[in-house]
């Protein structure tokens, strides 16, 4: 099983990458994956042609998407009013797709970097739920986002990824350094795995992380993560970025592609999902 993570770098009217999008996206479907997680996308006309469904388009004009394979079952999660995820509009998609024939929350974000949102003490969250953000290095979106999906995963697996704006490079250059770790530590307590972390847990020395920013002037960072559920990560053998899209000028990140073999996760009496077994 393949799945793509992808910033495409439309977000401002006069981004010089909307020039090349069908370009980009033609090469992005060439990569055949079961579900690609899109951000500052405009989805293509002919993503059915393609072999895809596209889930959900969260404005007409750019944000969030997640095309998944038209022979995998998946279904919208629904946006309620004065929720979260509408607050957080066009930054989030998320659905529900059988992976591993198991009913997984899947999402696609784009989460930026800067001070609690306007809207953040208007929402209906519980004290408890305040109080377990922790948001060092001015993640506070990022805080929020995990804190939702979080809740509407329940005990079902997710695959969450996107451009998270945090690197573990980026918080040892910060004022504040290791921020980055202490956040993904905070994830994995909540069973949120980062992919390459995970594959290279054991590897000495570890590997330095793959590069998927490419603005001019910036440090080698890796802004884009897929976050798994444990039960799935431990799987995962590969997690590449594809650097040639940001060289070749289609984006100014590079898509992070993850690979995982499919297979069941058995259903357990009373759990919407248990151990995992081999096929």
């Amino acid at each position: 099983m393949k799945l793509v993570t992808s910033n495409m770098g439309c977000a401002w009217a006069n981004s010089p990458f909307r020039r090349t999008h069908d370009t980009a996206w033609d090469r992005l479907l060439a990569l055949a994956a079961d579900i690609v997680l899109v951000q500052e996308a405009h989805p293509p006309r002919d993503v059915l042609a393609a072999g895809y469904l596209n889930v959900v388009d969260r404005t007409p004009n750019w944000g969030t998407a997640i095309l998944i394979r038209a022979d995998r079952a998946c279904r919208p999660v629904t946006v309620e009013p004065h929720s979260v995820l509408e607050r957080f509009g066009m930054y989030i998609t998320a659905a529900w797709v059988e992976v591993c024939g198991a009913e997984t929350l899947v999402a696609s974000v784009h989460a930026t970097i800067g001070g609690a949102a306007h809207w953040v003490h208007d929402i209906e969250l519980e004290p408890s739920d305040f109080s377990s953000l922790k948001p060092e290095g001015n993640v506070w979106k990022q805080e929020l986002a995990v804190l939702e999906l979080s809740r509407l995963a329940g005990d079902a697996p997710l695959i969450v990824g996107g451009d998270w704006n945090s690197s573990r490079l980026l918080s040892q250059r910060s004022s504040d350094p290791g921020w980055h770790d202490r956040w993904c530590e905070r994830l994995a307590a909540r069973d949120w795995v980062e992919t390459f972390d995970r594959l290279h847990e054991n590897t000495d020395p570890r590997p330095p992380e793959p590069r998927t920013w490419f603005r001019t002037g910036n440090g080698f960072y890796q802004l884009d993560h897929i976050f798994m559920s444990r039960v799935l990560v431990d799987d995962v053998t590969d997690c590449t970025a594809l650097t040639s899209f940001a060289e070749e000028g289609l984006s100014d990140h590079a898509p992070l592609v993850v690979k995982l073999p499919e297979r069941h996760l058995a259903r357990m009496p009373g759990d919407r999902v248990g151990a995992a077994s081999a096929v």
